[in-house]
């Protein structure tokens, strides 16, 4: 099967999302997979390449795309998160176009929500649900995008 992980977060990171983001990857490799590893360019104070920073076998390709990154001082910090997760999520979507796979994962629901437009082997992995987030979840639902989840509550909700 050819799976595609994209994630719209700093990869390699010292926190614990990149080490569950790469073990699968590399997981899926094992059990014969052909898997992409997609995520936008940041900034970054870890100059290891990913494979040698989590000291996994180089198995899946890792692909990096272009996004703006930028931070604005103080409490303008989260607006521009917010803006540059939006924009990341669009470039690395439209990346997808034109390519083929028979399954997109991700735990990012910017990246799935425009996707859910033109792709339907979707699957988003669950590690919270919230009201604010309300609109890519009845979006997923509606569109048959596959859900997994990390804990019982989660799958209660």
């Amino acid at each position: 099967m050819k799976i595609l992980y994209i994630s719209n977060q700093r990869l390699p990171t010292e926190k614990a999302y990149g080490i569950q983001v790469v073990k699968m990857c590399e997981a899926w490799a094992k059990l014969g997979h052909e898997v992409t590893l997609l995520a936008p360019t940041r900034r970054n104070h870890i100059s290891e390449d990913l494979f040698v920073y989590y000291g996994i076998k180089p198995n899946f390709e890792f692909k990096k795309m272009w996004a703006p990154d930028w931070y604005l001082p103080g409490g303008l910090d989260r607006l521009a998160f917010e803006i540059k997760m939006f924009f990341s999520a669009l470039i690395l979507a439209r990346w997808v176009r034109g390519q083929h796979f028979e399954l997109i994962y991700s735990r990012d629901e910017w990246p799935l929500w425009f996707l859910s437009f033109s792709q339907k082997n979707l699957c988003f992995e669950a590690h919270k649900f919230s009201r604010a987030r309300r609109f890519f979840y009845r979006r997923f639902h509606k569109v048959g995008v596959k859900t997994v989840v990390i804990s019982q509550g989660l799958k209660n909700k």
